[in-house]
């Protein structure tokens, strides 16, 4: 009799033969997957599993039989959703909530940029599940938003937040109302986004849009490369001798839907990244790498910038399906960098997708030291200690900065022995670092000059920062002979603030100097300017060393 129903085991089957290379495998796969197409999975949760493996195999498949097979799979697995959502069988409806299958429903907390590109993009999509903001605090937001004639609502009686902003926005409009509110009371970007976060609103997004779920959404359209086997060993340092990536030339309609792509991706796992919530698309880039491979790398727009350091996000395709994010953290031949993952293709060529990513932060931006804090191998962080991501990084050649826990490291690398969960705690207590180039000084941690700033500002202006901003803003302005500044705000305040700690500028040369004024135009400009400008700024950055060693 032929079965019916896809089980725990068939999946279990379908990823283990999805991860063979031996002869023979291609055709069992193959008779698997086109056995399941006739079968359902019993059940929503096994519907979810069946679903990622399909992903897995759809973006590592062996040829193209198979790919196509998976995206029929992934087109039934669609068809199913939506019969639920179409039931009244709500337990089911709950289950798939917060999946991204195409067809379900995601609800979470998002940013207000995020909120409003939401609405702007998905407008019949998108509605207010709920708001669970502390009442009081929420009612003094809401009496700043909203005409304060209409204080009854905003602020009178014992009423839950959300039953606040129900009672002052039209029915079935209160998410589109309410966004409106904050951008026209509130003129501050930043605060406007810090005062929507303290209502805590829950947004509910149908993903019944053809490409925007995490069924199928994909990128910009690549060749795709087939895998006869999946590498699990990369050389890191054969990777890095390799040249820059090929960039591709991106049209604006492209590079619109390769942010639109990042922000979606995210928002299905619950998640944000500051790069691609606050990106600008002018900054936008795409560089295709060996074995289906692409990176997506994205700028913060102006204004929004940080102050030191130069954040770069980025997104890895494979074969054109978005499957982990990140971003770096630069400042001049340093990068802090993280990795993460989408969980359906952790199984996958993960050492090898990161090894491109440290290639092209190397070619692109000259990174020579890239440093991975503690969070994200362990340092409060369940998933970093259970999957052991540690050894992740050592493998490709990280090491930890702190001596005593590097020579642990190397004795427990040597047993070949399973960690423990409290020695991977014991580990956390080191950044990991990997060198480029020897003979590098010692590590330059921006949140160090961030500290000493913070105590010369206690120590020389008793904590008055408008009175620090406007001495050092003036001083910089004499010593650059720079009339007027403002074009270049607010980096040449902040930036004010790190050069006021190197000592002896007006006895630097002019040249060095023009340097100097070239490095604060270019922080104003763009990112990518900044990153190449500071490594020409060598009197600056050996200025700081020095000043950092007292």
């Amino acid at each position: 009799m032929q079965q019916n129903r896809i089980r725990q085991q068939d999946v279990e089957q379908l990823l283990k033969l999805s991860l063979l290379s031996q002869p023979g495998y291609l055709q069992l796969l193959e008779k698997k997957l086109s056995r399941l197409l006739a079968c359902k999975p019993a059940g929503t949760t096994l519907c979810k599993s069946y679903h990622d493996v399909l992903l897995f195999i759809y973006v590592y498949a062996p040829g193209k039989k198979i790919k196509t097979l998976a995206e029929e799979a992934l087109l039934q697995v669609k068809e199913q959703v939506a019969s639920v959502m179409k039931s009244a069988r709500y337990n089911d409806q709950l289950s798939l909530s917060g999946s991204g299958i195409a067809g379900s429903m995601l609800t979470c907390q998002f940013s207000l940029p995020i909120t409003e590109w939401l609405l702007k993009k998905f407008p019949g999509s998108i509605h207010m599940h709920s708001a669970s903001g502390d009442a009081v605090a929420g009612g003094v937001i809401l009496h700043q938003l909203f005409p304060r004639v209409e204080y009854y609502y905003t602020t009178q009686g014992k009423m839950t937040l959300q039953k606040r902003i129900e009672s002052v926005t039209a029915k079935h409009r209160s998410l589109p109302q309410l966004v409106n509110a904050f951008r026209h009371s509130i003129a501050n970007e930043s605060t406007r986004e810090i005062l929507f976060d303290c209502l805590q609103v829950f947004t509910s997004w149908k993903l019944d849009d053809p490409v925007f779920n995490r069924s199928f959404i994909s990128g910009v359209s690549l060749p795709v490369f087939y895998h006869k086997k999946i590498i699990k060993q990369v050389d890191l340092a054969a990777v890095l001798t390799r040249p820059l990536p090929q960039k591709i030339l991106l049209s604006s309609q492209q590079s619109n839907h390769l942010l639109d792509v990042a922000k979606a991706s995210l928002a299905f796992y619950s998640r944000e990244t500051e790069p691609i919530t606050l990106a600008s698309v002018r900054q936008v880039k795409l560089f295709a790498c060996r074995r289906g491979l692409s990176i997506a790398l994205y700028g913060i727009k102006p204004g929004r910038r940080l102050s030191l350091e130069s954040y770069i996000g980025y997104m890895v395709f494979k074969n054109n399906i978005p499957v982990a994010y990140g971003g770096g953290w630069i400042f001049a031949d340093r990068c802090k960098i993280g990795l993460n993952i989408y969980p359906p293709f952790r199984k996958g060529e993960s050492a090898l997708l990161f090894a491109e990513v440290l290639r092209l932060y190397q070619r692109l931006y000259g990174v020579q030291r890239f440093v991975v804090k503690p969070y994200q191998f362990g340092k409060d962080n369940k998933e970093g200690l259970k999957s052991a991501a540690f050894w992740f990084y050592y493998k490709l050649g990280f090491r930890p900065q702190d001596k005593a826990i590097a020579a642990l490291a190397a004795a427990e690398w040597e047993s070949g022995k399973r960690s423990g969960i409290e020695l991977l705690k014991k580990f956390t207590g080191s950044n990991l670092e990997l060198s480029l180039k020897p003979m590098l000084q010692k590590d330059v941690d921006p949140e160090h000059i961030s500290r000493m700033i913070t105590r010369m500002i206690l120590q020389k202006f008793k904590g008055d920062r408008m009175l620090a901003l406007e001495t050092c803003s003036s001083l910089l302005r004499n010593q650059l002979q720079l009339k007027d500044a403002s074009p270049y705000e607010p980096h040449f305040s902040e930036l004010s603030l790190l050069i006021s700690l190197v000592p002896g500028i007006d006895k630097w040369t002019i040249a060095e100097k023009r340097k100097l004024l070239q490095l604060i135009k270019a922080k104003a400009h763009s990112d990518d300017a900044y990153i190449g400008q500071i490594k020409k700024c060598e009197k600056l950055l050996a200025s700081i060393y020095e000043v950092l060693q007292k």
